[in-house]
């Protein structure tokens, strides 16, 4: 793993504890990505990009709640108007579209029974917090799901790890709270502008002892974050883990 130096972003925290999210923020960007901020000539124009691209998967992750709550698939022009005019979302377009076609595909191959649906979660003694996606069985295993959104077909290596970090980290909150019914494979969903479906290759991690892995190495990212935070003068405040912001994480 590689650390940044520095962190950029406030960090996101609920109860005072920092997110998972704000916390594998330690971890330096793809190769890729890095080339490619370092080569923008406005960074604004790279953070504009980013944050269009974070809140058109809002959109996913607002139907998919409504959905895996309430068994209520509102992804009509009238409901997507809703979201967007109380999330300040941009306009959806047609990356939006094939997200939730990806979505939407997904729901109809596959038969997950709900547990927890965008739940937060604060643990003291594990010193972070967070909000799963979804928590559910999925293919008769009690399962984290997560979606990604993104332009790509085929998520990244680079991206991917970082993935496996977080919901391995989901996977520890739940488990604390809940050592009798622990979680038995990670699931990351894939919803994607370059194909016509908009569904990805779903990944999955069924093995324990995988999975363990990856949470020790986000413990090594905690280790780093707790050294950077709060005496990096980057970090004047904490925001709290709710509302817009609870969706991202």
């Amino acid at each position: 793993m590689e650390f940044k130096q520095k962190l950029e972003k406030i960090p996101r925290a609920y109860n005072g504890l920092p997110s998972v999210t704000s916390i594998l923020d330690v971890l330096e960007d793809p190769l890729y990505i890095r080339k490619w901020k370092e080569s923008a000539e406005d960074p604004a124009t790279v953070e504009l990009v980013l944050t269009n691209a974070r809140q058109r998967g809002t959109y996913v992750h607002l139907v998919a709640s409504d959905y895996y709550r309430r068994n209520e698939l509102n992804y009509d022009s009238e409901s997507l108007t809703k979201y967007r005019e109380k999330y300040g979302l941009p306009e959806f377009d047609m990356k939006v579209t094939k997200f939730l076609n990806g979505l939407n595909k997904f729901i109809a191959q596959e038969d997950v029974v709900p547990v927890a649906v965008e739940e937060s979660f604060a643990i003291q003694e594990l010193g972070y917090a967070g909000s799963p996606d979804l928590i559910g069985f999925f293919r008769g295993k009690l399962s984290i799901l997560d979606w990604k959104t993104s332009s790509s077909s085929r998520i990244d290596e680079g991206s991917l790890f970082k993935y496996w970090l977080q919901l391995a980290a989901y996977a520890s909150m739940w488990n604390h709270l809940h050592p009798d019914q622990r979680i038995e494979q990670l699931v990351i969903v894939p919803l994607t502008a370059s194909r016509t479906s908009g569904l990805g290759e779903i990944e999955i991690i069924s093995d324990v002892k995988i999975i363990q892995s990856y949470f020790f190495q986000f413990l090594e990212c905690k280790d780093k974050f707790f050294k950077l935070w709060p005496l990096n003068p980057s970090y004047p405040q904490v925001e709290e883990l709710i509302g817009a912001n609870k969706i991202e994480d």
